[in-house]
């Protein structure tokens, strides 16, 4: 504790100021500024050139002191053991050998790692924390999917009735766009409810209808392939407009089919049809139009009313040969509906007629209607 009173005393001094510092810059020309620094910056000139050089002010901040390191103190030497202590008898020297000559063990040798290889336990990938974190995760999944899919389920049960009846109205009225709208969204609701009624099957009886009606090609099937020959005539058939804008569409078929009973070709279809010296049949490879054309075949004519998207025309091979209108067997449906048939301008003006066609429409009905469904509500 000597010497508390002086730096006590010391403390409470002001201290001394710091010796001026001097400076060294060099300027551009390759002279040397020197002077001492004050506490505000300066701009003294240069002595070779005169221009003026930045020096920045003296440092406010004090010396920072260098830390007092303390020596340690030396490690104090090993006792020696007493000569004293060592046994004279001669009988014992001859029993306990001395320390030279004991033999002396190897160093252990040093474990050296290969290199490249680190010593370390892999991390485990399954740990309580992941999961029940997984766990987590996984349930909340499957609440928020079943939480979806049940307002799903509520939804379509709400829009099926509206939706239909709303469709049903259109499709009288002759709107085949509203009624398509309507209807398509009745039967994506009974389809995702999984029905199969009576009620279900109408409904996607007359959203196939009422698609079609609205999608209907804007040519009949004569217009269509009179532009087709006036193009191969007047050579524009690889640019043809008309070719390209009838693909896809829908075409709506009243015919008799030629070969009901040929199984392994499509059926054609008993429509001649011949414009500017080209002959055209038109095709269509379906298993339903030919269980359809053998059913009326055997009451009379195989006459079939039906409804398909047109897929290409093949021009014909030779000089006599046919070019053939083929459509899409795997969108063809038959037509059911003598009110939606009627709507599109595809009536008879004979009574008789009517009555032929109403009753291979209902014929039709009778065909795609299940079995266990027969007997309902059309």
């Amino acid at each position: 504790m000597a010497g508390w009173l002086s730096r006590a005393t010391d403390a409470f001094r002001k201290p001394a100021a710091p010796p001026p510092e001097p400076f060294s810059v060099r300027c551009d020309c390759g002279g040397t500024v020197e002077g001492i620094r004050v506490s505000a910056a300066q701009k003294p000139g240069c002595p070779d050139c005169g221009t003026p050089v930045f020096v920045l002010p003296a440092n406010v901040y004090p010396v920072p002191v260098k830390p007092i390191k303390r020596e340690t103190p030396p490690p104090l030497p090993k006792r020696e053991s007493s000569p004293t202590s060592q046994n004279t008898n001669p009988s014992s020297k001859s029993r306990t050998p001395s320390k030279e000559t004991q033999p002396t063990k190897p160093p252990p040798l040093p474990q050296i790692a290969p290199e490249g290889i680190l010593d370390e336990t892999p991390t485990r990938i399954v740990t309580p924390f992941r999961m029940i974190v997984t766990l987590i995760g996984t349930i909340a999944i499957l609440t928020g999917w079943g939480l979806w899919h049940r307002q799903r389920i509520e939804t379509a049960k709400a829009s099926v009735q509206a939706a239909s009846e709303a469709g049903m109205a259109a499709l009288k009225d002759g709107n085949f766009a509203m009624a398509a709208r309507e209807l398509s969204r009745a039967r994506d609701a009974v389809d995702l409810l999984g029905r199969t009624d009576a009620e279900s099957h109408s409904i996607r009886r007359h959203c196939r209808e009422a698609v079609a009606g609205y999608e209907l090609s804007g040519s009949s099937l004569f217009e269509l392939l009179a532009a087709y020959a006036t193009d191969v005539s007047t050579g524009k058939l690889k640019g043809s407009r008309s070719l390209s804008q009838s693909r896809d569409s829908w075409l709506l078929i009243d015919a008799i089919v030629a070969n009901p009973d040929d199984v392994n070709h499509p059926c054609r279809l008993d429509i001649p049809l011949a414009f500017d010296g080209l002959r055209f049949r038109v095709e269509v490879d379906s298993a339903l139009i030919r269980k359809s054309a053998k059913r009326e075949q055997s009451s009379g004519v195989a006459r079939v009313i039906f409804a398909a998207q047109m897929t290409e025309i093949r021009p014909g091979t030779g000089h006599d040969a046919e070019s053939v209108l083929v459509l899409n067997g795997k969108t063809a449906f038959l037509w059911t509906s003598f009110e939606t048939y009627a709507a599109l301008g595809y009536t008879e003006d004979q009574a008789d007629e009517i009555e032929t066609t109403r009753k291979l429409l209902e014929g039709q009905l009778e065909q795609t209607t299940p079995p266990e469904q027969k007997g309902g509500t059309r």
